[in-house]
């Protein structure tokens, strides 16, 4: 036996209403126990559910890796840089330019990885 979900019309008589409830009134129903332990039915979805949706789908579990290899070594290393995470100075402005000082260091320090001194500064020149 299947429960019957008709319009809200149908079920108390009113015109326009096109909001599903069940045939049988939910106290009397005999599949209630099956559905719901509520007095009423009620469908919530987030407000951004396809977005999270999508990002659940995309992340799978070789593109974490990818992910956590390529980009998670590159702001431990700058939490690491920036006294673990803590600006030493006040307002926005200022942390702002820290962690870009932070950032550029971090750059001039994998091109120096990457070429060597000798070849940097041959770039430089």
């Amino acid at each position: 036996m299947s429960c019957r979900a008709v319009t809200a019309a149908q079920d108390c008589g009113q015109q326009g209403s096109s909001a599903p409830v069940c045939a049988f009134r939910l106290q009397s129903c005999p599949l209630q126990n099956r559905c719901t332990h509520a007095d009423r039915r009620w469908v919530t979805r987030h407000f951004d559910e396809e977005a999270l949706k999508k990002a659940n789908e995309a992340a799978t579990p070789t593109r974490m890796i990818r992910r956590m290899a390529t980009v998670e070594p590159t702001f431990a290393t700058l939490k690491r840089m920036l006294n673990r995470g803590r600006f030493a100075c006040w307002g926005l402005k200022s942390a702002s330019s820290e962690y870009s000082l932070g950032v550029l260091s971090y750059n001039l320090m994998r091109a120096i990885n990457v070429l060597g001194v000798k070849g940097m500064l041959e770039r430089l020149a």
